[in-house]
């Protein structure tokens, strides 16, 4: 159980759901060899731990990963994050939002969506190892902002090996009216 006084309350928390990843991105904190561990959490184990969260007073959790959605449970538990009038961040690559996926998410009373995005479609797919992840990204952003306005944006890590093509990146989405941070 987590017990807090006021003088230490949380406000904010992030969940890494799972060490599971669909790209090899060059920058990534848990190293080239975490696909031999997809699952973090048991559906169970992580709504436990958002009902710990909400009684000690947690206002706000952003989801991540890995990448969030090769958690097998992800929109269950961001529904019941959402269900316990959590404010919820997502944060993921976007590779992997189907149809069914993007229309559930934007039902759900979210904050904000940031899909990662590394400068242009040969810049990125370079930079996360994996061919053809750069259009699978953007469709998704798109997907996205179309079923629900400015719910979704772009973000990037800037690196001095990518920040010359970011600011291609920008000027692009500038042009199709979707943001970066």
């Amino acid at each position: 159980m987590i017990t807090l006084t006021e003088k230490n309350k949380i406000f904010k928390v992030f969940m890494e759901m799972t060490y599971g990843c669909n790209l090899k991105c060059r920058h990534c904190y848990l190293g080239t060899d975490i696909n031999h561990v997809q699952t973090r959490f048991t559906l169970e184990k992580a709504k436990s731990i958002l009902d710990e969260l909400k009684a000690a007073g947690v206002v706000e959790v952003t989801f991540t990963g890995g990448e969030i959605f090769s958690y097998p449970h992800a929109l269950e538990v961001i529904e019941y994050a959402c269900d316990l009038k959590f404010l919820v961040t997502i944060l993921t690559n976007g590779t992997l939002i189907t149809e069914k996926i993007a229309d559930k998410l934007t039902q759900l009373p979210i904050s904000e969506i940031r899909i990662s995005m590394y400068g242009t479609k040969e810049f990125h797919d370079r930079f996360v190892g994996i061919e053809g992840a750069f259009d699978k990204s953007l469709h998704a952003l798109q997907k996205l902002n179309e079923k629900k306005k400015n719910f979704c944006m772009a973000s990037s890590v800037v690196t001095n090996e990518c920040v010359d093509s970011l600011l291609e990146l920008h000027q692009m989405l500038e042009n199709r009216e979707l943001d970066i941070v």
